[in-house]
């Protein structure tokens, strides 16, 4: 059965305010030219290959959607109770992520202090990424590359923020451009993403961007390249 979309109800949002402290804490660091520059063209900045940062940020969404969770399930709105159960997906799936960004922040700060240190070879292909903002929303991907295929793995975002469904767009978006500058041909979405009734997109696959998987492929194809 098809969800309803979920951006007009992500632009209702009521919980604003605690959402974007914890994105203002990972705007820390970024230059006064970039903040403007986020404010006039586009409101969310990449974090990429800073797995700690993200960490830290990922593990206040998951408190916040396992808060939320808790608040109940009670609602006369179906779509408030799409939000709701793709809040509880997204606190569930985070659960399974946060020991992997943990290992992946450890890996990274190893090899920072150490740049003789050989890298956790798990970790090689692994890569995590977040695009992050004030008001506008923020998500995340951790996500595995190979020379023919780039997965992303897990997808989710801060479920208390407007615009979810932009966000994970963002996201999306410059991880195919990655793939496209590595002459890679082929973006895939992991299904733990978009499993029948606890997916943690905030929106349906076509509105990501992403095919319908086919019968008896798991993943989820992009269609832009």
């Amino acid at each position: 059965q098809t969800q309803p979309s979920l951006r007009p109800l992500a632009s209702q949002s009521s919980r604003k305010p605690c959402a974007g402290r914890a994105a203002a804490t990972g705007l820390r660091g970024a230059t006064a030219q970039t903040q403007a520059d986020m404010t006039k063209k586009n409101p969310w900045m990449i974090v990429e290959k800073k797995a700690p940062r993200t960490a830290f940020l990922c593990n206040g969404w998951k408190n916040e959607a396992e808060n939320a969770r808790n608040l109940g399930w009670t609602s006369s709105s179906v779509e408030t109770m799409v939000r709701m159960q793709r809040e509880a997906a997204t606190a569930d799936l985070m659960k399974l992520v946060m020991p992997l960004l943990m290992a992946k922040a450890a890996d990274e700060k190893n090899l920072q202090d150490n740049p003789a240190a050989t890298p956790n070879p798990k970790m090689a292909n692994l890569e995590v990424i977040a695009a992050i903002s004030v008001g506008s929303g923020s998500a995340a991907a951790v996500y595995s590359m190979s020379e023919s295929v780039y997965t992303i793995d897990y997808l989710f975002c801060n479920t208390q923020t407007a615009g979810q469904l932009q966000s994970q767009n963002v996201v999306i978006k410059h991880i195919v451009g990655l793939a496209e500058k590595a002459g890679v041909k082929e973006v895939r979405l992991a299904p733990l993403s978009f499993v029948p009734g606890q997916e943690t997109i905030f929106g349906t696959l076509a509105e990501i961007g992403f095919e319908e998987a086919g019968a008896g492929v798991p993943w989820a194809v992009y269609k832009g390249l």
